[in-house]
């Protein structure tokens, strides 16, 4: 088992050429690849207990709904970067949506220019219906 999802992952991980883009995200528990957070996370093969790795050095993305029980990482604060927009001040929403009372963990990773101009507050997390969001080994800067 270990060496077919080395194999798949080895795969998935590669640069595709020939102007498709690139996979970035990549549920690590049931083969899947998309470009965004949500779309992996939000795909029907995603299911409680996935983990799902954001395998590029700056991914810019906001409001990423989770519903799920799942392990959202990077490939470390140092490597990757997750923002809500491409400069601060140019945000106007969270970064994570948590729905639903799940239990959802965020690891490895800065978390940047994240912000709810709304009510003025800088929101990584926006937590609904009593779920909870654990953060490890994660930087904020510039929220």
């Amino acid at each position: 088992m270990y060496s077919l999802i080395s194999r798949w992952m080895v795969g998935a991980m590669m640069m595709v050429c020939g102007g498709i883009a690139q996979a970035n995200v990549i549920n690590l528990t049931h083969p899947y690849t998309n470009t965004t957070i949500s779309s992996v996370v939000g795909n029907a093969v995603t299911v409680d207990g996935d983990v799902i790795l954001v395998n590029t050095n700056v991914q810019t993305e906001k409001n990423i709904g989770v519903g799920k029980n799942v392990t959202i990482k990077g490939l470390g604060m140092n490597s990757t970067i997750l923002q809500v927009a491409t400069n601060r001040g140019a945000s106007a929403g969270a970064m994570f949506n948590l729905l639903g009372g799940r239990v959802v963990q965020i690891q490895d990773m800065t978390l940047r220019y994240a912000s709810n101009n709304s009510v003025n507050y800088a929101a990584c997390l926006d937590i609904n219906g009593a779920s909870t969001g654990i953060l490890a080994n994660c930087r904020f800067t510039a929220n």
